[in-house]
């Protein structure tokens, strides 16, 4: 039995979700996403809020922009109008218990590429793909 992990999308017009257990993913509802990273990271609370249900959760997130991903900063995003926001650090002070989970943040082409690279390497090995589309 592996521990629940939530996976957070952050788009240019919406946010989805999804919390992984045990293999299996349950979607959550994609929602519109906040017009400024205030709002947007409100919206991060909540998301993990409801995931979470009162638990620690371990949690990743991806989002357009620059992200320097070794200090989990949001470098510049034309979406939000943002520059130099420590996503992580302010996401992890707000989230309650995620001092003690792991978070990572990812540029949102970098996961879609890697994504993209197993499942044409799962066919080329003639496997089945179980493949689970967030994006």
């Amino acid at each position: 039995m592996t521990s629940p992990f939530l996976a957070i999308d952050v788009g240019a017009s919406r946010i989805k979700s999804a919390l992984i257990v045990d293999g299996e993913v349950r979607e959550h509802t994609p929602e519109p996403v906040a017009k400024d990273i205030s709002g947007l990271l409100l919206q991060i609370v909540a998301t993990y809020d409801r995931a979470a249900a009162g638990k620690r959760l371990a949690w990743g997130l991806c989002m357009p922009g620059l992200i320097d991903v070794s200090s989990q900063t949001l470098r510049y995003s034309a979406n939000f109008d943002a520059r130099d926001v420590p996503v992580v650090e302010l996401l992890t002070a707000t989230l309650p218990g995620a001092k003690s989970v792991p978070a990572e943040i990812e540029v949102a082409r970098r996961l879609t590429a890697a994504g993209e690279a197993s499942v044409v390497a799962t066919r080329m090995r003639g496997e089945p793909s179980t493949r689970r589309r967030l994006c």
